[in-house]
């Protein structure tokens, strides 16, 4: 070789060596270096979603120079988990993905607010939105007292309040908070008289089904209201779709746990029961009966119970009468022509070998193979018997492969039998197979298929197919049921004074009732609350109503007598308000009533020169100057409230004044009672009595200040606010009509 060849390997040798060298940096290093290079300040969960401003990307990390990971057009949403900061303080927001968008790439179109984990109602026909906005594509249409279950509350670009539900999102406002789970359980509860379930835990909700009393019902979760005065009372949900049921209404029976899998055998001979209490036996079972547990339950006298299925029906027995002896099963592995479990025609001499494995829940004491004549019903072998004392035996391996020959039985019909027994003393036949030794085996090349019997609506058809050569039978398989074809029997709804029925069924085939049709019991005048129809008034009578809720019939009439007097009542005392233009008033709102227990009004101002800005009811509620008091010792009379309201900069200087109006107002017995109202007066001026140090409010200091001035303090004072009682002089009767002002009594300042 050449110097120059040596010299070209060298190189090429080295190049390799480097390039190895980066691969494997690659595959190791770069990771870390990113994370070094790209290093977090700051990570905060946030959840909400974004959409992108325009045609962009998420980066592996928060940083520009980082790599691109996702291309997203405009308007593409994400779903964002975290706030996270970098170093050079920029904002980025973390992906469900792991990935990385920058604040100002996107619009945030929800966040969540906080968390809520309470079942809400919808109060209305409403709808689940697949996102927070009423323009959005509705994923569940909803009923009134629908009920669903809130995660968390977000809150949208616009600033509206939505729950997020797993089947949508609901808008806060068209829902009310319902309840809150206490405990999930199957448990069953016996009515202490004839009662309804309802479609919400309150019996304001709708009607859902009627119990009698005695009824057994099974409930399968606990779950609290929160009703007035904040007291909050148990009902239980029913299983299935079928509401909830007052808690104090029912008395729990028994709890179902789950039970032990596997066979138990009866320690002695023993009654069976209808229900888990040793009450109205209707049944007795044997000593050593081998039995399946279906359930299990522990009733409320603290006993322990398990459901079991007789040839009849389900039936209880005592837990301490029975004993657990276990389970055990067996899996074929292989069934090829001369392995797995023996059936059909095998030809004389042919060597078969048992392939499977047994499993149990105890260990396996002995395990028995033995091959019958089915003619003459004699063991064609010995009976092998294998004592593994495992959970698990390899037929393959065992003795049981080791001491049937198969290959050595004459032409004839065979059935191979094996079973298990435990040490619990359990025994299950596990396998019992029919097979033929025959001199020729016919392959059985062409079948034909017979119909033995039809398949009905509840029993199973059977169909063979037989050799067209050799007449035998080569599989016999079951034709499944057809099954019920329903009609359904329209229910019908209960009235107030009529039976109904509920929703049936029968098969249109064979004529079979699937589901009974029940009578529902007529259920009842619901009796509302009275209703005015006429209010009376000082001279005239009124007529109230009392309705049913369902049917609306009137069940009583009441004659409301006159009011009398009403014009004699004095409106309230009021104050003048003085301010500027453009300025914020509160002013005062007050009545004057004859033993008021509940009063309802409505302030009116003029809209060109006031804008609303809240409303305050200090006994009640308050809404758009709208007021609503309540009180049970009929004494509602004076200020009620306050309402604030803006002046606007383009008035003109006078006074203004709102009308008060009274809608309602009744005493502790719903009977009306003569009620007047009214609101402060506003006084607008360049000039503001009162106002001595010139700040543009009346209060304090302007006492203060004042009282200064008169006292010979060198003080500055604004001299035209300063005379308050209508001369032009500052005096003392300015700083005592000032001083009444502040103190609330119903002084003018002019």
């Amino acid at each position: 070789m050449t110097r120059k060849a040596e010299w070209r390997k060298m190189v090429m040798a080295a190049i390799s060596g480097i390039i190895c060298l980066l691969l494997l940096y690659s595959n190791i290093g770069i990771k870390g270096l990113a994370e070094d290079q790209y290093p977090i300040k700051k990570i905060e969960t946030y959840i909400a979603e974004a959409s992108f401003k325009k045609d962009d990307e998420t980066r592996e990390y928060p940083y520009e120079a980082s790599a691109l990971k996702i291309s997203f057009k405009k308007g593409d949403k994400i779903q964002i988990v975290a706030k996270v900061t970098n170093q050079y303080d920029n904002l980025w927001y973390e992906t469900v993905e792991g990935y990385y968008a920058y604040s100002g790439d996107v619009e945030i179109q929800w966040e969540k607010v906080s968390d809520i984990g309470a079942y809400y109602s919808f109060t209305k026909n409403d709808e689940l939105r697949k996102e927070p906005f009423e323009a959005s594509a509705i994923s569940v249409n909803c009923k009134e007292e629908d009920m669903y279950y809130v995660t968390y509350s977000v809150k949208n670009k616009l600033g509206n309040v939505w729950y997020s539900t797993v089947s949508g999102f609901a808008y806060s406002g068209d829902m009310k908070y319902c309840c809150k789970e206490l405990w999930v359980d199957r448990v069953v509860v016996k009515c202490d008289s004839a009662q309804y379930s309802y479609k919400l835990p309150y019996d304001s909700s709708s009607k859902v089904n009627q119990y009698s009393k005695g009824s057994y019902v099974k409930v399968v979760k606990g779950v609290a209201n929160k009703v007035s005065l904040g007291i909050e009372h148990t009902w239980y949900q029913v299983e299935g779709s079928n509401g909830f049921i007052y808690s104090g209404d029912v008395t729990i029976m028994y709890r179902l746990v789950s039970p032990k899998k596997g066979m138990y055998k009866t320690l002695a001979s023993t009654s069976l029961y209808e229900g888990p209490f040793a009450e109205g036996s209707t049944k007795s079972i044997a000593a050593g009966t081998e039995i399946e547990i279906i359930d299990a339950a522990v009733n409320n006298k603290g006993e322990s119970w398990c459901l079991i299925k007789t040839t009849d029906a389900k039936k209880w027995i005592m837990a301490d009468k029975i004993k657990y002896i276990g389970t055990v099963s067996i899996t074929i592995t292989s069934t090829g022509a001369t392995s797995g479990i023996p059936s059909g025609d095998l030809k004389k001499g042919t060597s078969f070998y048992i392939k499977g494995t047994i499993k149990a829940s105890d260990n396996i004491t002995t395990v028995v193979g033995a091959v019958y004549n089915t003619v003459t019903g004699q063991e064609a072998q010995s009976t092998i018997t294998v004592s593994p004392q495992a959970k698990t035996l390899d037929l393959y391996s065992s003795n049981i492969n080791k001491k049937i020959y198969f290959s050595k039985l004459p032409v004839g019909s065979y059935r191979l039998v094996i079973t298990a027994t435990l040490s619990t003393g359990y025994t299950k036949e596990l396998v019992n197979s029919q097979f033929n030794i025959v001199e020729t085996v016919c392959t059985h090349t062409k079948t034909t298929e017979v119909i033995k019997q039809e398949a009905q609506c509840e029993t199973k058809g059977i169909k063979q197919f037989v050799c067209s050569s050799c007449g035998q039978v080569v599989k016999t398989e079951d034709i499944p049921a057809t099954g019920h074809k329903p009609v359904v029997d329209a229910a019908v709804e209960a009235g107030c004074t009529t039976e109904g029925k509920t929703e049936g069924s029968h098969c249109s085939v064979c004529g079979k009732v699937i589901t009974a049709q029940t009578t529902i019991a007529a259920l009842g005048h619901n009796p509302g609350d009275w209703v005015v129809v006429t209010k009376p008034t000082a001279t005239t009578s009124g007529l109230k109503q009392k309705k049913c809720t369902r049917c609306d019939a009137v069940l009583e009439s009441e004659e409301i007598p006159p009011t009398g007097g009403g014009d004699d009542i004095d409106p309230p005392s009021v104050k003048t308000i003085n301010a500027k233009k453009g300025e914020t008033v509160t002013l005062g709102v007050y009545v004057n009533a004859q033993n008021a227990s509940m009063i309802t009004l409505k302030c009116n101002w003029d809209t060109k020169v006031f804008e609303f800005v809240s409303s305050e009811c200090f006994d009640g509620q308050s809404s758009n100057g709208t007021f609503s008091i309540y009180s049970l010792t009929n004494t509602i009379s004076g200020k009620i409230g306050t309402i604030t309201l803006k002046l606007k900069n383009d008035i003109a200087e006078g006074t203004y004044k709102l009308t008060v109006n009274v809608t309602e107002a009744y005493d502790i017995d719903e009977t009306p009672v003569p009620c007047k109202a009214a609101a402060d007066i506003v006084k607008v001026s360049t000039r503001i009595p009162g106002d001595v140090t010139g700040d543009g409010s009346v209060d304090g200091r302007d006492l203060l200040r004042l009282a200064k001035y008169l006292g010979g303090y060198d003080v500055t004072i604004v001299a035209e606010n300063a005379t308050v009682n209508g001369d032009s002089a500052v005096d003392g009767r300015d700083l005592l009509r000032l001083a009444k002002y502040l103190g609330g009594y119903s002084v003018e300042l002019q």
